[in-house]
């Protein structure tokens, strides 16, 4: 009896043994099914002939390469911050070109490439030479990263003399010229590209190039002096700086003049024409008026032989005075004056905090002090000083407006440039 049991137990756990060894082989068989497909081998990117940058630069405009070959180079200048799209700098020892490619590309500042030529353009575009119809895919070869290459120490007048193009280069000593206060790289906004001019101690200028997409497009233009790092490049004659990143642009210290330099919240030269200014006839035929001659405003009340009674108003455009942070708010402007008197009397200042740009009621306007006014005795023009607006902060509709009056017996010619809003600490 006892072996019978015993030959029981070893054959059900033989069937129990089976069961499990049928089950395992058959789930075995199922997975073998879903088994990771084999990924396809990397295609290689042949090397071929070797050439230096500046062989492939000296082939010259619209020559193709059609055999294996290959060229080995740094990049200075990539799409990451939005100031390229589709292409990059690259550069090795005094050699550089762009490459355009035909898609968007990761490459980054210090990668050391390696570029397969065959099938590639080398082509001149109105002055930067460029690698053209690049696939980052097939065509880029990343050997390391981090290899940053140090950008030149040169002058304005070096890049203008178009040895420097395509490189990375450093201007110390530059600022920019003339700007209103809140004027930024580029219009970020309406994503447009602008050129802000900058210059150095000497008075030699070049065009900063910023696209709208950039992501420092809102950054506003530094005030002060500085150094500047980005890629020198040209468009037909007129040579660019290309900023690779807002942190490289380091204006700080005081400018050429000595001073942090002007914040302008509003300028109107009227070199060209009168700008956004109006005008508005009270009383009289005779009105302000543009002249190229001179390059300024002009208003008089004389028509020969006679001089006539005038009230005429040249008024500003509407300008924020809400955003200002800083201490002090004002207006002035260069004028000259002659063959008149009472002067103060007869060429003031106006301004208003709710002018609607169309119905002129004197009682919506309030008379400023201008502290200097011309002598009367040639053309010179002089400054008219600080006209104070630090009680109109706050005002989003401000108005200034130039009033000048004559009358039969006085009768002056009041002409008019560079009126500025500047702010002070």
């Amino acid at each position: 009896m006892s072996y019978q049991i015993k030959f029981e137990e070893i054959m059900k756990n033989k069937s129990l043994n089976i069961s499990w060894m049928v089950l395992l082989l058959a789930t075995t068989t199922l997975m073998s099914c879903f088994k990771k497909p084999t990924e396809p081998p990397i295609r290689p990117i042949p090397v071929g002939k070797i050439y230096t940058l500046e062989e492939v630069f000296n082939k010259g405009t619209n020559y193709t390469f059609d055999t294996i070959a290959s060229v080995f180079c740094t990049v200075t200048a990539d799409e990451s911050n939005g100031n390229l799209y589709k292409q990059v700098f690259v550069q090795d020892g005094e050699t550089a070109m762009q490459l355009v490619f035909t898609e968007g590309s990761n490459f980054k500042i210090g990668d050391s490439i390696r570029i397969y030529l065959n099938g590639l353009t080398v082509y001149n575009y109105n002055g930067i030479m460029q690698l053209r119809t690049i696939q980052p895919d097939s065509n880029i070869v990343v050997i390391a990263n981090h290899r940053y290459i140090q950008p030149a120490p040169v002058t304005i007048s070096q890049v203008t003399s178009g040895q420097f193009t395509g490189r990375l280069v450093q201007l110390m000593d530059v600022e920019f010229q003339d700007f209103e206060l809140g004027s930024t790289f580029a219009d970020k906004t309406n994503l447009l590209t602008e050129n802000h001019t900058l210059q150095d101690c000497d008075g030699k200028t070049i065009i900063v190039r910023t696209s709208g997409y950039a992501s420092f497009a809102d950054a506003q233009l530094p005030r002060g002096k500085g150094s500047m790092v980005a890629i020198a490049s040209v468009y037909n004659s007129t040579y660019q700086m290309i900023v690779r990143s807002f942190v490289e642009v380091a204006m700080d210290s005081v400018r050429c003049d000595g001073t942090w330099g002007p914040n302008f919240l509003f300028k109107e030269s009227f070199a060209s024409d009168q700008g956004d200014f109006t005008t508005k006839n009270l009383v009289g035929s005779q009105v302000w008026y543009y002249a190229s001659s001179y390059s300024c405003m002009v208003m008089s009340g004389y028509q020969a032989p006679d001089y006539f009674n005038n009230d005429d108003w040249l008024i500003s455009p509407s300008i924020d005075l809400s955003v200002i942070t800083m201490d002090h708010v004002n207006l002035s402007f260069e004028h000259a004056a002659r063959y008149g008197s009472a002067y103060p009397t007869h060429l003031t200042v106006w301004v208003s905090t709710n002018y609607d740009g169309t119905n002129l009621n004197e009682e919506d306007w309030t008379q400023v002090n201008v502290p200097t006014y011309p002598s009367g005795s040639d053309w010179s023009f002089v400054q008219s000083g600080a006209i104070n607006l630090d009680q109109f902060v706050g005002a989003t509709n401000f108005h200034f407006a130039l009033r000048y009056t004559s009358t039969p017996s006085a009768c002056a010619t009041w002409e008019v440039k560079n009126a500025v809003i500047i702010l002070s600490e």
